[in-house]
């Protein structure tokens, strides 16, 4: 289908321009002043923002094994509610994706679905970090990049050989920095507020030791490396440091690390219970600032569902947040609106940026012969979110009553429309 945004301010790499966009064939054709079409959708955008569909590299679909959480489909619906065109989607499932033969499971269901899906193997077979994976099978069956997320590979000498096999392949590591050695049981940050719930708490050395490790794997090797969802000061400062000197480092934090504390712990509310845990405000503070800086490179969900009953009970609940229908509102929120940055840096650190840590060719930003991947926001409507609107078959959100500024209206996957918001 053809379709004619007209009269968009349009955010590109550099700046933003006030154009009409011209989508054939789910391609960009045309980005000029004034494109006339005749028997073509037409949208009117003006006073809205035209950008390039979000591009989240850590999720979890949960699908298959665990669809009492989400499911493909859902999971699906509630990315192109805000915004996101391009997931990849993290291997603890039911099989977990170790194998050609779980991975063809896992493809036979996103086959169909109205946005990109990219499946992330594991490092390790059964995510036991003991027996790597065979990476030239998954990688020549299509994965994207691999990845032991929620269970840390703690065997130095299995994660440098794990960087070797991922560099030969082109394909990225996606590293889960935790000692679990060092969890002692801990539920929330210790600290503060661990210690007036009177319940055990996760030090923030149980990730920093563990980004250290792979930030000197990579600077050993000159191989590259992501650290997935940073939480703490030490971590960043490692990962600083480690650009400075020319370690090939990248890392991602998520939207409840830059806008929530542990303060939020202390209501008993599971749903502020994820791992890493909320941690405190100096924390916060040094990851907005990795942001702003380029220490920290993109925004990702960690999208985490789980289903009611597994979120009741504080001390006992499942870890984990969803974060698809929020992640951009609230790092517009966050950053945008408090005029920290430009929407072009937001373009980078949620879709630019992402799409090239995840080697993915012709989306991630506007321009003519890129793929139709696109959102069209009103970034001036404030919004209260709200359990009964998410699209995900989980509720489980961090950001339950919070006001957030900016709503994505369309929503463009390869040229098709995915997502219109009420009476667009």
């Amino acid at each position: 289908m053809k379709f004619l945004i007209k009269n968009a301010n349009v955010v590109f790499k550099e700046n933003v321009k006030k154009k009409d966009i011209f989508i054939e064939n789910g391609v960009i054709k045309k980005i000029e002043d004034n494109i006339i079409k005749s028997s073509t959708k037409t949208i009117n955008a003006s006073n809205l923002f035209c950008m390039p569909g979000i591009v989240d590299i850590h999720v979890h679909l949960r699908d298959p094994g665990y669809t009492e959480k989400e499911t493909i489909k859902t999971g699906a619906k509630a990315a192109a509610a805000g915004g996101v065109t391009s997931i990849a989607c993290m291997a603890n499932t039911n099989p977990v994706i170790d194998s050609v033969s779980n991975l063809k499971i896992l493809q036979n269901k996103i086959c169909n679905e109205n946005i990109h899906i990219y499946p992330i193997a594991a490092i390790t077979k059964g995510l036991k970090g003991k027996e790597l994976v065979d990476f030239k099978a998954l990688a020549e069956a299509k994965v994207y990049g691999f990845s032991d997320d929620g269970f840390c590979v703690t065997n130095n000498h299995l994660m440098q050989t794990a960087m070797k096999e991922a560099f030969k392949l082109n394909l990225p590591i996606l590293s889960h920095c935790e000692d679990i050695n060092m969890l002692n049981k801990g539920i929330v940050n210790e600290g503060i507020v661990s210690s007036t719930l009177n319940v055990k708490g996760i030090n923030n050395a149980s990730e920093s030791i563990m980004v250290a490790r792979d930030a000197y794997l990579s600077f050993l090797t000159g191989l590259p490396v992501h650290i997935c969802h940073v939480s703490t000061r030490e971590s960043v400062e490692i990962i600083r440091m480690a650009k400075k000197n020319g370690v090939k480092i990248t890392a991602q934090t998520c939207p409840h690390y830059f806008m929530l504390t542990d303060k939020e712990v202390l209501k008993k509310d599971a749903n502020f219970k994820m791992n890493p845990p909320l941690r405190s405000e100096k924390d916060r503070i040094a990851i907005e600032q990795a942001i702003l800086d380029g220490t920290i490179d993109i925004i990702a969900t960690d999208h985490a569902p789980h289903e009611y009953a597994a979120k009741q009970n504080f001390e006992t609940a499942a870890n984990g947040v969803i974060g698809l229908e929020t992640s951009l509102a609230c790092t517009l929120t966050n950053f945008y609106i408090t005029k920290k940055v430009n929407m072009p840096f937001i373009a980078k650190i949620m879709c630019e940026k992402p799409a090239e840590i995840l080697n993915i060719k012709n989306t991630g930003a506007i321009y003519k012969g890129a793929v139709a991947d696109l959102i069209i926001l009103d970034i001036n409507r404030k919004w209260v979110v709200e359990k009964e609107n998410f699209l995900s078959k989980s509720k489980n959100s961090a950001f339950i009553g919070k006001t957030l500024q900016g709503k994505v209206l369309y929503t463009f996957c390869s040229g098709n429309l995915v997502f219109k918001y009420n009476n667009y």
